[in-house]
C-alpha cells in the first residue's frame, strides 16, 4: 500500500506538471465599463453615448452583456445602438442590450447609442449601464457606468413685421405687429421679448395691444409669458397700438432677445425697422420653406423661395438672391436659377402687382460630410422701383434639420491558397460606405479563430491593436461615400487541427447612425487541410496535453512491464517449488 499510494502521489505530481499554464488559478476576469456624452446636450438635436467596456483580465470573459437605460422624456427615442463587435438590441422606450461575446484579457469593446433629444427637453439628458459575464469577476465595482450631458439650448429667434392704420394722405393711429418665430433647433421658454421703438410724436396705447406690453416713454417691451414652439406654424404675432401718427413714412425700430440662458446662433434677424409705406411706396416680402422633415447629409432638399408684393404699389425688376452656408450646394431650379460661388442668383422678374406673389423652386444638396444640426439658407428680396420701405420681410430664413447617417456593409474573404496546418494564413475585411453621408469614427474589429495563432493586423490610414483573438482597427479619417478600405489580419493555424473547419468573423461600425447594419458583419470559413507532419508532431507533442497524455502512457507501459516481469519471477518460483518436491 505505500508503494501503490507513493506512485499515485508521483502520478498526480507529474500530471500537475504538465497543467496548461494559461488557465488563472481563481479564473476570474475582471470587468470595466465607463460611460461618456459625445457632447453638450441641444434640445431638438441628436446626443451620442459611448460606453467602453474592458477586460482586465487575468481569464477571459465569457458571454459579456452591456445593458444600457436612457430616461426618456415625451418625443425622445432611441435612434440607434450598436457595438464595435455587432448590433444591439433596443428595446423602447429606452433600454439596450449588447451581447458582446467573450472578452480577452485587455480587450476593449465600445458602444455608441444615439438618442433624440427633445425640442423642449429642460433637464439635463443621463444614462446608466451595467456590464455582467459568465465567468467569475473579481471586483464588481467598475462594472456599472453613469453620465450626464450638459445642458446647452440653442434657438434661432427671427423677427418680422409690419406697420397698417396709418392714412397715406391723413394719417392715424398706427398698428405695428411683431411677428416672432423660432427656427430651431430648441423651444424657447416663456421669456422672450420685444421691443418696439415708437417715433415722435406717437406714444403708446394699451388698448388693442398685446397684454404683456408695457411702455417706459417711448419703448414698448413685450414678453412672453409661454414658451415659442419651433417652426412657422407656432410663430407669434404681438401688436402694438400707437397714438394717431401724421401722414407721411416713419420708422419703428423693433428688436427681439431670447431669454437668458438660451444661445441665439444668429442675431442679425433679431432686429429690424419697421416703416408704413407711402402711397407711391412698395412693400416687398419673401418666405422661404422646405421639407419639414429633417435632411440627410447626402441628400437632396427642395425649397420654395415665394415672393409676394404687399403693395400699395406695383413693383418692378424684383430679384431673389440665396446665399448658401457651408454645408449647402446649388444642385438644380425649374425656375432658371443659378449659382456662382455661395450665391444662388434667379431671374429676375420684370413686374410685379401689388397683392401677386410668385414661386421660385430651387433644389439644394447636402454635403455629405455635413454633420447633425440645423443650418440656415438666407434669401433676399430687392426691387429696382419704387421704393421699398419695408427692410422687416426682405430677408427669409430657412431652417434645415440635417441628420447624418452612413450604411456600411463588411465582407470578409481569404487569402487564395490553400488553408493548411501550420502555415501561415491571411484574412481581408473590406469595409464599404454606401452612404448617403461621410462615415466617421469606422472600427473593423476581426475575432481570430483560436485555432489560429495571432499575428499582425493593418489598415491603410488608420490603426490596429489586438487582446487575444480580438483585433480592433480604427481609421483615422472618415470615410468617404462610394469608397472602401481593406483590414488584413495575419496569423498562423496550429498544426494539430487538419481537417477541423475554422471561422474568422469580422464587424464594422461608425459614430454615425447606420440606417441598415446587417451587413455590417461578415466571416470567412474554411477546412484546414493537410497532414501532421513528423515536425509538426514534434511540435505539437511540446503542448501541455501532449504532455498529459505522454505521461499517462508512460505510466501504463511502466504499469503493465512491472506486471509482467511479476509474473515471469512468479513462475519461475513456481517450478523451482515444483522441482524441489519432486526431488524429494
Amino acid at each position: 500500500m505505500p508503494v501503490r499510494g507513493a506512485a499515485v502521489v508521483a502520478l498526480l505530481a507529474s500530471l500537475a506538471a504538465g497543467a496548461p499554464a494559461y488557465a488563472a488559478p481563481d479564473g476570474t476576469a475582471d470587468l470595466a465599463l465607463t460611460a461618456t456624452a459625445g457632447g453638450p446636450a441641444v434640445p431638438g438635436q441628436p446626443l451620442t453615448w459611448t460606453l467602453t467596456a474592458t477586460n482586465h483580465g487575468p481569464a477571459a470573459a465569457e458571454s459579456v452583456t452591456v445593458t444600457q437605460t436612457v430616461p426618456l422624456v415625451p418625443g425622445e427615442v432611441i435612434g440607434s445602438a450598436v457595438s464595435s463587435v455587432g448590433p444591439c438590441t433596443i428595446h423602447p422606450p429606452g433600454t439596450v442590450s449588447c451581447d458582446l461575446g467573450g472578452l480577452d484579457p485587455g480587450a476593449t469593446v465600445t458602444v455608441t447609442t444615439g438618442q433624440t433629444l427633445a425640442a423642449d427637453r429642460t433637464s439635463a439628458p443621463s444614462t446608466s449601464a451595467i456590464i455582467t459575464a459568465a465567468t467569475p469577476d473579481g471586483g464588481t465595482a467598475d462594472n456599472s457606468a453613469t453620465a450626464t450631458a450638459t445642458p446647452h439650448p440653442v434657438a434661432d429667434l427671427w423677427l418680422t413685421g409690419g406697420v397698417a392704420g396709418i392714412d397715406p394722405l391723413l394719417g392715424g393711429p398706427p398698428t405695428v405687429s411683431v411677428v416672432l418665430t423660432d427656427n430651431g433647433p430648441g423651444v424657447l421658454p416663456a421669456g422672450t421679448r420685444a421691443s418696439v421703438t415708437l417715433p415722435a410724436p406717437v406714444s403708446f396705447t394699451a388698448a388693442g395691444s398685446s397684454s404683456g406690453c408695457t411702455a417706459s416713454g417711448r419703448v414698448v417691451t413685450c414678453v412672453l409669458n409661454r414658451p415659442l414652439g419651433v417652426g412657422s406654424k407656432n410663430a407669434v404675432s404681438l401688436t402694438v397700438r400707437g397714438s394717431p401718427a401724421p401722414a407721411g413714412s416713419l420708422g419703428y425700430a423693433v428688436t427681439a432677445d431670447v431669454p437668458a440662458g438660451i444661445t441665439d446662433p444668429n442675431t442679425d434677424n433679431n432686429r429690424a425697422t419697421l416703416t408704413n409705406p407711402g402711397p407711391t411706396d412698395t412693400d416687398v416680402g419673401v418666405v422661404a420653406a422646405g421639407p419639414t422633415e429633417p435632411v440627410a447629409a447626402g441628400t437632396t432638399a427642395s425649397v420654395t423661395y415665394t415672393v409676394t408684393n404687399h403693395g400699395p404699389a406695383d413693383a418692378t425688376g424684383v430679384s431673389v438672391t440665396a446665399t448658401l452656408p457651408a454645408g449647402l450646394r446649388f444642385d438644380s431650379s425649374a425656375n432658371g436659377c443659378s449659382v456662382a460661388g455661395p450665391t444662388v442668383t434667379c431671374p429676375t422678374v420684370p413686374a410685379l402687382a401689388a397683392g401677386a406673389a410668385v414661386a421660385l423652386v430651387v433644389t439644394l444638396a447636402v454635403d455629405p460630410a455635413q454633420p447633425p444640426g440645423a443650418i440656415f439658407a438666407p434669401v433676399r428680396v430687392a426691387v429696382a422701383a419704387p421704393r421699398d420701405r419695408g427692410d422687416a420681410n426682405r430677408v427669409g430664413y430657412l431652417p434645415l434639420a440635417v441628420v447624418h447617417r452612413a450604411n456600411l456593409a463588411l465582407n470578409a474573404s481569404r487569402a487564395e491558397g490553400p488553408l493548411n496546418a501550420g502555415e501561415p494564413v491571411s484574412y481581408q475585411l473590406t469595409v464599404h460606405n454606401f452612404g448617403p453621408g461621410t462615415a466617421t469614427g469606422v472600427t473593423v474589429t476581426d475575432r481570430l479563430p483560436v485555432e489560429v495563432a495571432v499575428g499582425t493586423a493593418t489598415v491603410p490610414g488608420g490603426t490596429c491593436a489586438a487582446a487575444g483573438q480580438l483585433h480592433t482597427c480604427t481609421l483615422t479619417a472618415p470615410l468617404p461615400v462610394d469608397t472602401s478600405v481593406v483590414v488584413t489580419i495575419t496569423g498562423t493555424v496550429s498544426p494539430a487541427v487538419a481537417g477541423d473547419t475554422i471561422t474568422d468573423t469580422g464587424f464594422a461600425s461608425a459614430t454615425d447612425p447606420d440606417p441598415d447594419n446587417t451587413d455590417n458583419g461578415a466571416s470567412s470559413t474554411g477546412v484546414v487541410e493537410g497532414a501532421v507532419t513528423p515536425a509538426a508532431h514534434q511540435v505539437a507533442s511540446d503542448s501541455p496535453v501532449h504532455r498529459v497524455v505522454a505521461r499517462l502512457t508512460w505510466w501504463i507501459w511502466a504499469g503493465a512491464g512491472t506486471v509482467l516481469v511479476g509474473m515471469v519471477l512468479l513462475a519461475v518460483a513456481l517450478r523451482r517449488n515444483a522441482a524441489t518436491r519432486s526431488s524429494r
